[in-house]
């Protein structure tokens, strides 16, 4: 069973979708959030210090570059980013992992 919970509009030969659960956008904002908290001196530092946890985050192929890691235009939100901003809700599933600090998303 597929349910497709995306809208489409046709006009002048052309279709337009809207998905409510389109994650395109939310995936861009947290790439360029985590590029810009990457390129911010001693964030990993204080991160590590503050948790306890040594591999906080580990990026070794991406560089922060502001021309690479853009947030989305704010005339083009939509989807699940639009969702967490008109609500101020952004809703996180994993698990509590054995170690400590590592996804540790209960406390």
């Amino acid at each position: 069973l597929v349910l497709v919970a995306a809208t489409c509009v046709a006009g002048d030969g052309t279709v337009t979708c809207s998905d409510p659960l389109e994650a395109t956008s939310l995936s861009e904002a947290m790439d360029a959030s985590i590029m810009l908290l990457q390129s911010e001196k001693g964030w990993f530092s204080g991160l590590r210090t503050s948790t306890g946890y040594a591999n906080a985050l580990g990026v070794f192929s991406c560089t922060p570059d502001d021309d690479k890691w853009k947030f989305p235009a704010g005339d083009n939100i939509k989807g699940l980013l639009k969702r967490v901003l008109d609500s101020g809700e952004l809703k996180v599933a994993g698990v509590k992992w054995s170690q400590p600090f590592a996804a540790d998303y209960i406390t």
